[in-house]
């Protein structure tokens, strides 16, 4: 490949770039300076929790984003809280979430994986229909290789895409 084909192949996938928000107090006031139109996905820390994932995807519904909630699986309590979680995304219109174990220490309730959460998911009427799975190409401190990579393969008939941080 030429350093022009590179080049442009950068140009194009620069050109819808998907910012990333965490919830904390004042983020509504800063949005403003994301283009509208664009992919904004929101967190879910061990800290803020759901709720406030929630909250600030309700908040920005209205300004024009396409909104990816993140939904860690370790911080949903149990099949009913993960029914209550879908439905408000339904009534908030969101199609697109970002499904993750999460950072918590220990599990809220029966999910310590993503896996297990995507699982139930399936059974669950929804109206998600894009669904996203953290990658890990330079491992997790939490979880063994062989581990690691038998779920991700798992994880492949849920997921639409992946994203990684390095």
């Amino acid at each position: 490949m030429t350093h022009e084909n590179n080049l442009s192949q950068l140009q194009g996938r620069l050109q819808d770039p998907c910012f990333e928000i965490i919830p904390l107090k004042g983020i509504e006031k800063k949005v403003h300076h994301i283009p509208t139109g664009s992919d904004v996905a929101i967190t879910c820390s061990p800290d803020k929790g759901i709720p406030a994932t929630l909250e600030l995807t309700r908040h920005l519904r209205d300004h024009g984003f396409n909104l990816i909630p993140h939904i860690a699986a370790r911080m949903v309590a149990d099949e009913s809280h993960l029914r209550e979680i879908l439905g408000e995304l339904d009534e908030l219109g969101i199609h697109r979430i970002f499904v993750i174990g999460g950072d918590a220490e220990e599990p809220a309730g029966e999910f310590d994986s993503s896996f297990q959460l995507l699982e139930l998911m399936s059974t669950i009427d929804h109206s998600i229909d894009t669904v996203g799975i953290g990658g890990y190409p330079e491992g997790h401190p939490l979880i063994d290789e062989k581990t690691l990579l038998q779920f991700l393969k798992k994880k492949q008939k849920f997921a639409v895409y992946m994203v990684t941080q390095m």
